[in-house]
């Protein structure tokens, strides 16, 4: 795995071999605390492998995943991966990071499952820190991935919430399959 920053990370977990319809916990936290870093670097068999691979994350009490995407548009960049470089996502020689703050008061659980048809290898680590104390008004971080197989509109939401929240960004790439 290379190494992006020269900081010395406190390391959830290293390697995990993901069968096939398998759960791996990247993290459980207890709160308060902010996760400060995801890193990850996925090898697979099979085309489109790093779509596969899918993240899901829990905050406090939701009832919904906060996270709910495949890992490799976690990281900003589609199912053909390509190096790219930005302050708060990137994917540099196979490995994604994301350095969005993530913070919870309770509890913090990163999941991956393999959703292939082969077994994958993923090397992780999830950076984080305690938070003596969070402000009433702290906000989670969500993260979804929508999909359409074929474009039947050109009226295609980018964002449908509810609530208070800041908006980050959208991704919009293409898979041309034709």
């Amino acid at each position: 795995m290379s190494t992006l920053s020269t900081y010395t990370y406190p390391l959830v977990g290293k390697l995990a071999v993901r069968d096939i319809g398998q759960e791996h916990v990247l993290a459980d936290l207890k709160g308060p605390r902010v996760i400060q870093a995801v890193h990850a670097q996925l090898k697979g068999e099979e085309r489109y492998a790093h779509s596969k691979v899918l993240l899901t994350a829990f905050f406090d009490a939701e009832a919904q995943p906060c996270i709910w995407t495949p890992i490799v548009n976690f990281f900003g960049t589609g199912p053909e991966p390509y190096d790219y470089r930005s302050y708060p996502l990137g994917y540099k020689e196979g490995e994604g990071y994301c350095y969005f703050p993530m913070p919870f008061r309770q509890r913090g659980r990163l999941v991956v499952k393999n959703e292939g048809t082969r077994p994958a290898r993923l090397a992780y680590r999830v950076v984080h820190a305690p938070a003596a104390e969070l402000p009433p008004n702290t906000m989670l971080f969500h993260c979804k991935y929508r999909r359409e197989e074929v474009c039947r509109t050109f009226d295609y939401p980018l964002l449908e919430a509810t609530g208070a929240g800041r908006f980050l960004g959208a991704a919009l790439l293409i898979d041309d399959a034709w």
